[in-house]
């Protein structure tokens, strides 16, 4: 299984996000594991921006992940103050422990 990373925002109102994103993001994460679970490797390209949300739903899922080495792509999943503040650690904390 394969599947393109090419989600840069998102264009839905509030209720759409609450019942619509869910809803194919909970069937998608099913199909991933499923498919890792009956021996297929699950792999992941990202051939533009894969950045938060979207790369964290979809993109961690897969057991590879594949990108086009350009300019262009920008892999993101959180800033470095955000990950400080989530796992309550100083940035010099934080960066020590990503060596």
């Amino acid at each position: 299984m394969a599947f393109v990373i090419d989600v840069p925002s998102q264009a839905y109102g509030y209720n759409e996000e609450l019942v619509g994103i869910h809803l194919s993001l909970a069937s998608s994460a099913q199909s991933y594991a499923t498919a890792r679970q009956n021996g297929h490797p699950v792999i992941g390209v990202i051939v533009w921006n894969a950045i938060l949300g979207a790369f964290l739903a979809h993109g961690l899922q897969s057991n590879r992940l594949i990108a086009l080495n350009g300019s262009a792509i920008n892999v993101q999943a959180m800033s470095k103050e955000s990950a400080a503040r989530i796992t309550n650690r100083t940035l010099e904390e934080l960066e020590k422990a990503t060596e």
